[in-house]
């Protein structure tokens, strides 16, 4: 367990404390009169679908990781402000990735809600003064899964896509940008689309190299050019180049739980292969030697699957709308591993 900041300290204590005494690992409620918690917040208790319960037991038989994710927002009002909304993407069962046991929050959110295939709760706080935190505390398992893995199971191989939305262009995903449509690993032909996938992952490694946390993005023509970027953009190159060689494919935003610095979060692409279904890649991280093209390491926290999120206006994990002055916010991700 990495080290729980002392700003939640009350909250996560009790529901990890709670937790480990508790067979089901989760009470119904929160208890009354905790101090910083309120009284009645409800645990949500989130089932993947049925159809999918027989790999999840198969999984769980070769082993899995089981998490607690603390996700926690402190928002600070500096000035004058009548109303605050707040929007987070939220995880949600991506089988056979992962599969979300429960989810509490705090505030109480005044609403849930899905778009596309993101999950997101959204806060409203009235009059707001001073600090406030906002805490999304989420239990889940999380699998090993990689191309080896999605070949085996081939859980992922009847689902219908909407093609056009995985080939288009969009911000950052040029894909009609000559750079891009003219590449010569574009126009490369290739035995099958596994091997096309693989020279397009080779080409990306060796074309880019890893540069620090960026908070700009450039897009994938631009780190083409300078030959450097982080995730985000060795992501937005390697869906771009999948895009224009005629496979859908789309940027996944979520987190690395090994990652040094957590709250960043992280980028890494999937792309939808005939018969086999949607496919994770990390050509990032495959840089340092902890992916490889067939498998992926087994600590990757599924939250987006939106590159330009239109709920969020464009910006990534979270979008906030305040009524008065501006205020500052500040993220933090926190994990615990239940010892099985």
């Amino acid at each position: 367990m990495i080290a729980l900041t002392k700003i939640r300290l009350s909250f996560v204590a009790c529901i990890l404390s709670a937790a480990l005494l508790s067979s089901c690992l989760f009470s119904p409620v929160f208890g009354e009169g905790q101090e910083g918690l309120g009284t009645g917040t409800k645990i949500r208790d989130e089932e993947a679908p049925g159809s999918e319960e027989s790999f999840f037991r198969n999984k769980a038989e070769k082993g899995f990781k089981a998490i607690y994710l603390v996700i926690s927002y402190d928002l600070k009002v500096v000035g004058n402000t009548e109303r605050i909304v707040f929007r987070s993407v939220v995880p949600a069962d991506y089988p056979p990735r992962q599969k979300i046991l429960n989810i509490a929050y705090y505030p109480e959110p005044v609403r849930v809600f899905t778009s596309g295939d993101n999950k997101y709760a959204e806060f409203v706080i009235e009059n707001p003064s001073g600090e406030h935190k906002i805490d999304i505390l989420c239990r889940l398992q999380i699998y090993n899964y990689g191309l080896s893995s999605a070949i085996e199971s081939g859980l992922d191989q009847e689902v219908e896509i909407n093609r056009d939305l995985y080939l288009k262009e969009e911000r950052y995903i040029e894909v009609n940008d000559p750079i891009i449509i003219e590449n010569h690993i574009v126009k490369k032909e290739a035995d099958d689309q596994i091997d096309k996938v693989r020279a397009i992952y080779d080409y990306v490694i060796e074309q880019l190299t890893y540069s620090s946390y960026n908070t700009d993005s450039v897009g994938a023509a631009k780190a083409l050019i300078s030959g450097r970027g982080d995730c985000t953009e060795f992501t937005d190159t390697f869906v771009a180049l999948c895009r224009a060689s005629g496979l859908p494919a789309r940027s996944i935003e979520g987190y690395f739980l090994s990652a040094k610095d957590l709250h960043l979060g992280h980028n890494w692409p999937e792309v939808y292969l005939e018969d086999i279904g949607w496919v994770p890649f990390d050509p990032t991280l495959d840089t340092y030697g902890k992916t490889s093209f067939y498998s992926l390491q087994n600590d990757y926290v599924y939250l987006s699957f939106r590159r330009n999120d239109p709920i969020l206006k464009g910006f990534h994990y979270y979008f906030y709308h305040s009524w008065g002055d501006e205020i500052e916010v500040s993220k933090n991700i926190e994990y615990f591993i239940q010892q099985k």
